[in-house]
């Protein structure tokens, strides 16, 4: 394990562990992409994404950059995390885009997005302010998920 790494699982609040280590994550796969993570990694690097995207921009900004590439992966990073709530949320804003899903394709999935009917985006506003309930405590799960995988990151 990384010293890094090793220091921010010495941090004391879950929130500032989840926070910490996910932007490592995510900075990591700036470098190695996300294929390069490891499957613990890449579990962190979805809530991070999906996390920071929703907050900043809702569901909305989520799909339309980068993170949405990894909705599908995301929903299973969630189930795995034991936040039920949040992946289901996030099933619900998968199905504005049909049967098959938004697009792994960024560019894609903009189509997708600018196709949308107004009601699937006004349903996505919705969803945002049930995602800002936490109904799941996101921090904490993601927190004991590192602790008890933190074999599974690497520099």
């Amino acid at each position: 394990m990384p010293d890094e790494l090793a220091g921010y699982l010495q941090l004391e609040d879950d929130g500032d562990i989840a926070r910490e280590v996910g932007y490592y994550v995510l900075r990591k796969m700036d470098r190695v992409g996300f294929d390069g993570l490891s499957h613990a990694e890449r579990v962190v690097a979805c809530l991070t994404e999906l996390e920071m995207e929703v907050n900043n921009g809702g569901f909305d900004q989520y799909y339309w950059n980068a993170p949405g590439d990894h909705t599908l992966e995301t929903v299973a990073a969630l189930r795995e995390l034991g936040a039920g709530r949040t992946a289901n949320l996030l099933v619900t804003a998968n199905a504005a885009f049909g049967h098959g899903g938004p697009s792994r394709d960024r560019e894609e999935r903009w189509k997708q997005i600018d196709a949308l009917a107004e009601d699937a985006k006004q349903r996505w506003f919705e969803l945002d302010g049930n995602f800002d309930e936490y109904r799941d405590n996101l921090s904490a799960l993601v927190a004991t998920y590192i602790r008890a995988h933190r074999t599974d990151f690497k520099a």
